[in-house]
């Protein structure tokens, strides 16, 4: 344990200073209303795109090689009935309904979201069509590893539930750009051929943005209703990893495939947590950032403990 606590001392460290770097500078972000109309704006509180980097490159921004295999396979077998990656999403959700792990209200909001997705890509053209295919290719795949699990599935379905809105007619977002639908504070990250992901790290600086600005002058109001917001929908994507809570990524990037998690954004999360517990007074935010912290003591590819 002390050996760990000295990798996310330093982390920490090395996130704050990030933060204190980036806080001062305000990230455009693309707000999507409820009519589905769309704004570029700049928001203080959201990360630069530097910033927000997880330091790696992503791949190529071309259309996902999955997605394409994926339209094919789906052409090929349209006649013999559902695929693979169909079954074993449906598998998924049976078996969590069937252990109680998910009421039988998500397990019928799942399953509509699933098909709504489905079809609407269907009916969706060129670079809309591949990009929410993609998504769907990888709520398919996670499915066909046993990885969907109950807790996963929030996130996961969240990624797919804003993906088939966007698409639809949204404007295209800038590479890398983030995205923010009316009545939710929450961050998504469009990657080139992998549509709209949930951004952890994004977030999680943004959380650290909103506390900055409530606890010294910085010329930007302080919205303590949008912290807790913004943490309360992270914490509900958290999901059960090993012998802790994690904040998970859902897109191939760096060699890793979905789920897979970032030390930086764990770290960064605990950072976040434990402010606005502090700062909120609330006990809920550091029990938040605590069920965390295994990952520092478990090695990859679970966790992200390393020498």
């Amino acid at each position: 344990m002390a050996g760990s606590r000295g990798i996310l001392l330093a982390l920490l460290a090395a996130t704050a200073t990030l933060w204190a770097a980036g806080a001062a500078q305000a990230g455009e972000v693309l707000r999507i209303d409820r009519s589905g109309g769309a704004a570029r704006v700049q928001d203080p509180s959201v990360p630069s795109r530097a910033d927000g980097d997880l330091g790696q490159k992503p791949r190529d921004s071309t259309p996902s090689p999955r997605a394409g295999a994926s339209a094919q396979k789906k052409k090929k077998k349209k006649e013999k009935g559902p695929t693979r990656g169909q079954k074993a999403v449906t598998k998924a959700l049976d078996t969590a309904l069937k252990s109680r792990s998910i009421p039988r209200s998500k397990y019928r909001r799942y399953k509509r979201q699933y098909a709504l997705a489905r079809s609407r890509q269907a009916k969706l053209k060129g670079q809309r069509s591949r990009e929410l295919q993609s998504v769907i290719a990888t709520v398919e795949a996670v499915a066909l590893r046993r990885q969907l699990t109950a807790s996963r599935m929030v996130p996961v379905f969240l990624i797919l539930q804003r993906n088939t809105e966007f698409w639809r007619a949204s404007p295209f977002p800038k590479s890398r750009g983030y995205v923010q639908f009316k009545g939710s504070q929450m961050l998504f990250e469009y990657y080139v051929g992998e549509g709209l992901q949930l951004q952890p790290l994004a977030n999680f600086k943004k959380a650290n943005a909103l506390h900055g600005a409530c606890v010294k002058p910085t010329g930007v109001p302080c919205d303590k209703a949008a912290l807790g917001k913004l943490l309360g929908e992270m914490a509900a994507t958290r999901v059960t990893r090993g012998r802790f809570k994690a904040y998970e990524y859902y897109f191939d990037f760096g060699g890793g495939k979905p789920p897979w998690i970032s030390g930086m954004a764990t770290a960064t999360g605990v950072q976040a947590f434990g402010r606005a517990s502090k700062l909120l007074g609330q006990g809920k935010w550091r029990k938040y950032a605590a069920e965390t912290f295994r990952a520092f003591d478990t090695p990859a590819p679970t966790g992200v403990a390393t020498r």
